[in-house]
């Protein structure tokens, strides 16, 4: 019969049975006509049911996804019990992921879509759909993540940094496995340290402090990241301001006490004065040492020795001499081990002048004896190099 006979048709189940033949060939433009006069006309009758549901899975067909998510979603709710319930619930769904827009754009209809296949994984747990929900769930997510992401991004590039350092925490909080964590973690460095240049000056030392415990927690995460120099120029611009702050302050007065250590001062002054400076450095210390610790357990000496020996040009390490010393030598015997043919001479006798003042200073010590076999070692490996 001819599509115009069709629909000039009084027969109300020839024509759903021609409406049916034209969707599922395909032809859904000449099927839509055809539903949407039936749906109002078979209410109440055995054949509203069928009607229904085609007229859904036709919308969705003619990529009315607005439509075909009300329609397929008003007919799980209308036929509870109908064996197709199941798959016009998914369909209500996947017209939701279809609305979907991109990333850059409000993320209305992506939060709806991730609801929906939420309420149809909890309506149906055993569904053999749950693998395709789950699937677009991860995809919706992501776009979702993506926002977000650019929006703290943006916040940093347009230089507010205090929106910045919120967003930022924002997301990590909230996707704590983000595909952007690398990223993410080095924004909140830069953040807190621009943060910190344009804050009036009683709220510079607690904002540098983030931007020093941001670092830590980078490194931490991310020790041979490409991004690393650039965190340690601002991990050092950051602990040069912080003393000058200190010292700016007067709070512990360190030249003024380092300057006791060095005079004829009492002894009890002395160990007052040792006191406090070891009180001082401790919160900074610690977080150095586990950085370091993080840095040489992913083989990356030459890191380890630069943020040791920076350290130490600003204090001493009074709480872990042993251990940052010890360090700091199993460092540069690996990085004479795995350097150029060019520097391993030079990195040997690095290594070699550095036992030479840790056996000096902490002769009792039970590091000791593998030292001197790495020393040993070391001493061989120089007069071979040095003999060809």
């Amino acid at each position: 019969m001819r599509y115009g006979k069709v629909l000039r048709s009084k027969n109300i189940q020839e024509k759903f049975d021609y409406a049916v033949k034209y969707y599922e060939e395909g032809d859904c433009y000449k099927a839509l006509p055809i539903f949407d006069e039936l749906i109002g006309i078979v209410r109440g009758t055995a054949l509203y049911e069928d009607v229904y549901y085609y007229y859904a899975k036709t919308n969705y067909c003619v990529g009315d996804y607005y439509l075909s998510n009300y329609y397929s979603k008003n007919f799980a709710r209308t036929f509870t019990t109908s064996a197709k319930a199941e798959e016009l619930m998914f369909l209500s769904a996947m017209s939701s992921y279809n609305n979907s827009p991109n990333y850059s754009l409000d993320q209305k209809d992506t939060k709806a879509a991730l609801d929906e296949f939420q309420f149809f994984l909890d309506n149906y747990p055993g569904s053999n759909l749950k693998d395709s929900c789950e699937n677009m769930m991860l995809r919706l997510s992501y776009k979702l993540e993506k926002k977000t992401f650019e929006v703290a991004q943006l916040y940093v590039k347009t230089q507010k940094y205090k929106s910045a350092t919120i967003a930022l925490e924002t997301m990590l909080d909230k996707y704590p496995d983000s595909q952007f964590r690398e990223e993410l973690y080095f924004l909140k460095i830069e953040s807190w340290y621009e943060y910190a240049e344009a804050s009036i000056e009683n709220k510079q030392d607690e904002r540098y402090r983030q931007c020093v415990s941001s670092y830590y927690t980078f490194i931490k995460f991310f020790p041979n990241s490409e991004m690393t120099k650039e965190a340690e120029q601002y991990y050092k611009l950051t602990f040069d301001k912080l003393q000058t702050i200190g010292e700016k302050k007067e709070e512990l007065v360190l030249l003024k006490l380092n300057n006791i250590l060095k005079s004829d001062a009492s002894l009890e002054s002395k160990k007052e004065a040792v006191v406090q400076i070891q009180d001082f450095y401790r919160p900074y210390e610690k977080e150095i040492m586990d950085a370091a610790e993080v840095l040489s357990e992913n083989k990356n000496h030459k890191a380890t020795i630069d943020l040791l020996e920076f350290a130490e040009k600003k204090f001493s390490f009074p709480n872990y001499p042993l251990k940052r010393n010890y360090l700091l030598l199993m460092s540069k015997y690996s990085l004479a081990e795995t350097a150029l043919d060019s520097k391993k001479a030079e990195s040997y006798r690095e290594f070699i002048k550095s036992y030479s003042t840790f056996a000096s200073d902490f002769p009792d010590s039970t590091y000791l004896p593998e030292a001197e076999k790495l020393y040993e070692n070391a001493v061989k490996q120089l007069e071979l190099i040095e003999s060809e």
